[in-house]
């Protein structure tokens, strides 16, 4: 009988990814299944090395980066991101044909300013290759745009800058790529197929799209006046909720009386307070409104519309969602159809909106069966089947 070979079990790597029994890539920390999902990372930190470090090979150009090693500097991994961005990435950002120059000349002119700017066009850059090459070579391009992603965070961090007339400009384009990146990351980089990331990442999505708010708001007269005007002198006008066709009216109905629902259940809930349930449901019928109108608006041309929904929203209803409220999360399923169709022409939300729709599924019809109807409906719409 042959003999087995012996095992040298590895006893490094993060302690949640063991208890998770996923494997650990030990760059960190924080590694990348911790950055992904917004926790504390138990990876401890490397013995340094008191010698010089010797310097490594450039690879050749056609060669990709290795997982193994940190790629943070590689100027010839640089070169190729660079160039990656100017001719194709920079197009995924744009929403009309206007834009382009603005994200394929001036966002890269303002890079060369401002490190958090570069970092986090070379980390977008790099998971956009990392979608489009083979399964092989994508896992070392998903580590490099995590690396940059973290340097650009902590440069930006660093920095420590306010928004002036100077800067505007470089603190938009970042806030919105790393806005990108926090949609993308969860599903690009889930290797274990982990639903939850999508659902556990909504509330740093939406700090982030708050913080693309914050920024607009704090420089839109400069905005208006430069390079980003035309995405500036974009609004969501308020069109007629009869022109939206029969079914999706039907949707938003059902997403009214769910809402008025659970105004009833918490008016007769001795816990709770007729304060907190007017609280509620106002809350809950301005987000389904503004939803409703993102349905109105949406189109090919503009549907990166949906994420506007999401910046809008109050907290108390993203803590919702965290608490697994049934009404929050039957209309941030509906959100996921507007999500899936930015997914379709826009690889940073690609799969995302199926994802979300499956995640919230599992929860929500065990909680809420009579809403069976309206949740076959979302399912149909994202092209996913119906429930059984």
């Amino acid at each position: 009988m042959a003999q087995r070979r012996p095992h040298s079990k590895k006893r490094t790597g993060c302690i949640n990814c063991k208890k998770r029994h996923i494997k650990c890539d030990e760059l960190g920390p924080p590694c990348a299944n911790c950055r992904v999902r917004n926790v504390d990372c138990g990876l401890a930190l490397p013995a340094q090395n008191t010698n010089s470090p010797q310097p490594r090979p450039q690879p050749a150009a056609e060669e990709c980066p290795q997982a193994s090693v940190v790629v943070v500097g590689d100027r010839i991994l640089e070169l190729e991101l660079f160039h990656r961005w100017s001719t194709d990435t920079c197009r995924t950002f744009r929403i009309t044909s206007d834009d382009i120059d603005v994200w394929r000349l001036m966002v890269p002119q303002e890079a060369l300013r401002y490190d958090f700017l570069l970092n986090a066009i070379l980390s977008v850059t790099a998971l956009h290759v990392a979608t489009t090459t083979s399964p092989t070579r994508s896992r070392a391009y998903q580590l490099a745009a995590l690396e940059y992603q973290n340097l650009a965070i902590n440069t930006f961090q660093a920095s420590n800058l306010t928004v002036t007339a100077a800067n505007h400009q470089a603190m938009f384009a970042f806030s919105v790529l790393n806005m990108a990146l926090a949609l993308a990351l969860p599903y690009h980089l889930s290797r274990d197929n982990d639903l939850t990331n999508i659902r556990e990442g909504l509330p740093t999505m939406f700090g982030l799209l708050q913080g693309v708010v914050s920024i607009f708001a704090s420089s839109r007269t400069w905005l208006s006046t430069g390079a980003f005007q035309g995405l500036v002198a974009r609004q969501m006008p308020n069109v007629p909720r009869e022109e939206l066709d029969h079914a999706h009216r039907t949707a938003m109905d059902h997403l009214r009386l769910a809402n008025d629902e659970g105004y009833r259940l918490l008016c007769s809930d001795p816990s709770s307070s007729p304060q907190k349930a007017v609280s509620y449901h106002e809350s809950n019928l301005a987000a389904i409104e503004k939803l409703e109108q993102c349905f109105l608006w949406n189109s090919d041309a503009d549907n990166v519309v949906c994420l506007r929904w999401l910046a809008t929203l109050e907290g108390s209803i993203i803590d919702a969602i965290s608490n697994r409220e049934p009404v929050a999360m039957l209309a941030i399923m509906h959100w996921a159809i507007l999500l899936d169709r930015l997914g379709e022409n826009r690889w940073w939300g690609k799969s995302c909106g199926k994802l979300l729709v499956t995640e919230l599924s599992m929860v929500l019809n065990p909680l809420k069966p009579q809403w069976e109807p309206a949740i076959s409906w979302v399912h149909q719409q994202v092209g996913l089947p119906a429930l059984a």
